[in-house]
């Protein structure tokens, strides 16, 4: 229960918001290791990863085909495969809603060569549903790039369409249940080299397009545009607070209960490349947070994969360096605070093995795909429950006991209330403290 004194000082927080930090959070290895059976080197299995409803679906673009896994006790239970062999990087792109799964192939040669197309899939029987193809389709376009499917609808990425322009880019919404096609989505202002299209998420009601290549603020600056999934109308264009030069914002997108997160690889922290992410609230395109790794380091390329599910987002870094050089790595964030959970990191990673080339997450679990030597793997780990920083009391209640706590410890000059962690105590301590405690501890589920 919130006392008086603190329903009364919220009202000060404003003033002083509380500034996303990332202090070392925990190291976490996976539950278990993922290899499909059958699958040979240069398979590149993981090289895109998705999850929901207990299923773990992963790509091997390399072997043309897909895999799809009980997520919980790792069973492999399909292999997924067209029924037109071969389909030239089937696989490259995936997502799934309950137990339809979606599967890019962008070198199919359909509509000509490297033009692309898209599946569906019954990730439990291992059927075909259904074969996509643009209806304006052509050589180089590069359909099945990207791609993403909820409620019914799946959308695909064309990043090297021309119609706006040569490699301007394109997306396209299907109904995932007849295979039909519903409409073409271009960028209103788009011009050539945007890649539109690079990256695409559906959900809430609208449809997340990437644009690596944007120059709205300075050269492939990127961007991500949001529209609306019932008429195909633009909302709004997104572009991220501290634009630079080649950060690639957009790299990748996912969507999930009103929140929009976006990848920007390229995205230099004092360094080059070590990436970073951002949450935006769809509905008023307000930037909520911008994520950074608690370790960034140069060329990381932190934000080359997102996922985001129940206030929680995880971020893939493929070329961090902990396990060695370009062996990889991907973190967790709360959603609702910015804040770092933890690190993830393959038990036997190694050099050069790309981990968090793909991520997902859901139910609880979160993956990340290793492209590289043998077939390649997906790990999947068990999310922590997120830490209740103003719960100084530890017993998982919020109360006055706790602002008590707090109060003592920052009269006594305690690091444990160094809530705006700078090595002083002042009022931004007592207001971050507040507002931590206003968002109590089930703010990590938003």
């Amino acid at each position: 229960m919130r006392t008086p004194f603190v329903t009364c000082s919220l009202a000060l927080v404003a003033a002083f918001p509380l500034l996303s930090s990332n202090t070392h959070a925990q190291v976490i290895n996976e539950d278990r290791e993922l290899i499909p059976a059958g699958a040979g080197s240069g398979s590149f299995f993981g090289r895109s990863t998705a999850m929901d409803n207990g299923i773990l679906v992963a790509g091997a673009d390399g072997a043309e085909a897909a895999y799809a896994f009980n997520a919980v006790t790792g069973a492999q239970l399909q292999m997924l495969a067209p029924n037109d062999p071969p389909s030239r990087s089937f696989g490259y792109s995936i997502d799934i809603q309950g137990n339809i799964a979606v599967i890019g192939a962008r070198w199919d040669d359909d509509n000509g060569v490297q033009s692309g197309s898209a599946y569906i899939f019954d990730a439990l029987t291992g059927a075909q549903l259904h074969k996509l193809v643009p209806p304006d389709g052509n050589v180089d376009f590069h359909f099945g790039h990207s791609i993403s499917i909820h409620d019914g609808i799946v959308g695909v990425g064309a990043q090297y369409d021309g119609e706006n322009g040569f490699r301007s880019g394109a997306a396209y919404l299907f109904d995932a249940s007849t295979g039909a096609f519903i409409r073409k989505i271009l960028a209103p202002d788009g011009v050539a080299s945007d890649e539109f299209g690079y990256s695409i998420a559906v959900g809430d009601g609208v449809v997340a397009v990437g644009a690596i290549k944007d120059d709205d603020v300075t050269a492939n600056s990127g961007s991500v545009y949001i529209f609306n999934l019932a008429d195909g109308s633009l909302n709004r264009k997104i572009i991220a607070s501290d634009p630079g030069l080649a950060d690639q914002f957009g790299f990748s997108v996912a969507i999930d209960n009103g929140i929009l997160a976006v990848g920007s690889n390229q995205d230099n922290i004092g360094n080059n490349d070590n990436g970073s992410a951002y949450l935006f609230d769809i509905a008023t395109g307000d930037e909520l947070f911008k994520l950074t790794a608690s370790d960034t380091a140069r060329e990381d390329q932190f934000g080359w994969s997102i996922g985001i599910d129940n206030g929680v987002v995880v971020v893939g870094s493929h070329q961090d360096d902990d396990l060695g050089s370009l062996s990889g790595s991907a973190y967790l964030f709360n959603a609702s605070t910015g804040t770092q959970i933890a690190k993830m990191l393959p038990t036997n990673g190694g050099p050069s093995e790309y981990f968090g080339s793909s991520v997902a997450i859901s139910g609880g679990l979160a993956a990340a795909g290793s492209i590289l030597f043998g077939p390649g793997s997906v790990h999947v780990f068990s999310v922590p429950t997120p830490p209740c920083p103003p719960d100084l009391t530890g017993e998982g209640d919020l109360n006055f006991l706790d602002v008590s706590a707090f109060l003592t410890a920052f009269g006594n000059m305690d690091p444990i209330a160094d809530f705006e962690p700078d090595g002083n105590f002042n009022f931004l301590d007592v207001s971050a403290y507040l507002d931590a405690f206003g968002n109590g501890c089930s703010a990590a589920i938003r």
